[in-house]
């Protein structure tokens, strides 16, 4: 699959990737889980601004935070998904993730 996106990604068309890493903090180091996730969504914002700042037209990113952070995809999927929604029609950017399987693509689907 990686190499099927890849090379759509090519295709007839300048393709330019920008690594944007927010390390964040763990999320059981937080007191409060809410504001774990409010930091999070953060980041997800900050990502947009950037982009939009150097021209993109489109981003795409797997769920930030959800490996070595602790985010459980249960917790955050619809969070991320309605920001997501709200953050690409205002600033009119594409935004792609990488779900690792069907079950977990299923918890972003709203």
């Amino acid at each position: 699959r990686e190499k099927q996106l890849e090379k759509e990604l090519n295709v007839n068309e300048k393709y330019e990737k920008i690594t944007l890493h927010d390390s964040g903090d763990l999320s059981y180091e937080y007191e409060d889980v809410n504001v774990a996730i409010n930091d999070l969504l953060f980041s997800y914002y900050k990502i947009i601004i950037e982009a939009k700042k150097n021209m993109y037209k489109s981003i795409i990113s797997v769920s930030l935070g959800t490996e070595v952070q602790g985010y459980k995809h249960n917790d955050i999927a619809k969070k991320v998904v309605e920001l997501l929604n709200y953050l690409v029609l205002k600033y009119d950017i594409d935004f792609t993730l990488i779900l690792p399987n069907e079950e977990i693509k299923n918890l972003y689907e709203i």
